[in-house]
């Protein structure tokens, strides 16, 4: 006897039992998708832990993490196009993720004291306070659009956080950072002589601390009243002229955001959320076959937006190093600030062309050599050898001068200390200026 013969050896599953399956089945899909790139961080992250020591350690690290951007950017776009309502909880679970993959690497390189949860509380208090408004304003469409016969009171309640938030944004922003007012009486009156140079009345000077961790940075918050954000992690690691000169490098942002700049760029952020907040309408109404489409492209829109925004501010960094170097009236210590910071913080001298192209910050050769033409020493010689010495770069990690500068290859090392040359490390070399 056949199946076909006998109904009772052969049925059909239950509608509910593949429905259930289906969604077992995305959620298995949005579950490995959201772990690729914590995954992917943890397993290149086990080179850089096993090589604590290595001098080209802050060049392997601005490779790990642009690696592991473009992997993250990957995963965001799919979960933007086929993720739905699941955007949710999947993209924050998604950065919580990586964030904790990097833990281990980054305890070990920095030295830090902090537990997991520590550090990740700080990275989300981080992350929200510089991305946090702009993911509301990306998810916006969409939660508009969820909402159903709610929408337009979903619009009116998202416009008024947008708002509100956009109103508030200093406030919030040194809330989520747990500042405090700047007391400290020595800063207090040295940087009371930069703001005194400066065209912006005074700001309000606050400090955070990342306890346990190691975060040495400075902000500057534009707007009326202006302000500067200290970590504490740079206070405690930087002598008083670099801390001052910091201090100016940031108030010479400020300068920069005139009150017409102010406006426009409100002006700006207001479109942008209008448009928000009435495109899910729009689209229902004009396009409704492309609903989807265009609720899984703003989201991408605004991430272009402020990659060229990025871009675009670049250059006003070097410009901030040379009015701050006005400021403070000491163009080394602007100099020598950023070439501790740059050193504490593992990153390298010099940024390759795509790196550099995108990068918030031009690269500190860059930001080095025109503060260095500003103080009119760029003449100078920044290793103490005579002038015929002849760098050679051995591949055992070192650096060897040569003092008759004669070798046209790389020699022996030993060879050239008993000939009366100079040995030293990779790691050792700060700075290395070659006049042709």
């Amino acid at each position: 006897m056949n199946a076909a013969a006998d109904p009772a050896r052969y049925h059909h599953p239950p509608v509910e039992t593949l429905i259930l399956s289906f969604v077992a089945l995305s959620y298995i899909w949005l579950a490995l998708l959201i772990a690729v790139p914590a995954l992917y961080a943890w397993w290149r992250g086990r080179r850089i832990r096993a090589m604590p020591d290595d001098q080209l350690l802050p060049e392997r690290l601005v490779e790990e993490r642009k690696h592991s951007a473009y992997v993250l950017t990957a995963v965001f776009v799919v979960l933007m196009i086929a993720g739905g309502w699941h955007l949710l909880w999947a993209v924050p679970l998604t950065v919580a993720l990586l964030v904790a993959a990097d833990f281990p690497a980054r305890r070990q390189i920095y030295g830090e004291t902090w537990s997991l949860g520590a550090y990740l509380w700080f990275m989300t208090r981080w992350f929200v306070a510089f991305n946090g408004f702009w993911i509301a304003l990306a998810l916006a469409p969409t939660l508009i659009h969820l909402s159903g016969s709610l929408a337009w009171s979903a619009t009116m309640l998202a416009a008024a956080v947008l708002l509100a938030w956009n109103a508030r944004f200093h406030g919030v922003f040194l809330r989520l950072f747990h500042a405090r007012r700047l007391v400290d009486p020595t800063l207090v009156s040295a940087f009371a002589a930069v703001i005194q140079r400066s065209s912006v009345p005074a700001p309000g000077v606050w400090v955070a601390d990342a306890r346990g961790g190691f975060v040495p940075a400075a902000f500057a918050l534009p707007g009326k009243p202006g302000g500067v954000l200290f970590l504490q992690s740079l206070l405690d690691r930087l002598p008083l002229h670099e801390t001052v000169a910091v201090f100016a490098h940031e108030v010479a942002h400020l300068e920069q955001y005139v009150p017409r700049i102010l406006r426009i760029l409100n002006v700006i952020v207001h479109l942008l959320i209008a448009l928000a907040v009435l495109l899910p309408h729009l689209v229902s109404r004009f396009m409704p076959d492309a609903t989807t489409l265009a609720l899984s492209v703003w989201p991408i829109f605004l991430l272009v937006l402020l990659a060229f925004r990025t871009r675009l501010g670049r250059p006003l960094e070097t410009d901030s190093d040379r009015r701050a170097a006005h400021l403070c009236g000491d163009p080394d210590a602007m100099a020598s600030a950023l070439m501790r910071l740059h050193a504490m913080a593992r990153m390298p001298r010099r940024l390759d062309v795509e790196t550099e192209r995108w990068a918030s910050h031009p690269s500190l050769a860059r930001r080095v050599q025109a503060l260095r033409a500003l103080a009119g020493d760029a003449g100078q010689t920044a290793v103490a050898h005579e002038p015929r010495a002849f760098p050679i770069l051995e591949p055992r990690g070192v650096l060897a001068f040569d003092p008759d500068g004669i070798r046209v290859a790389p020699g022996d090392p030993a060879t050239i200390v008993a000939d009366g040359g100079t040995l030293t490390r990779y790691g050792d070399v700060h700075e290395l200026r070659v006049e042709l």
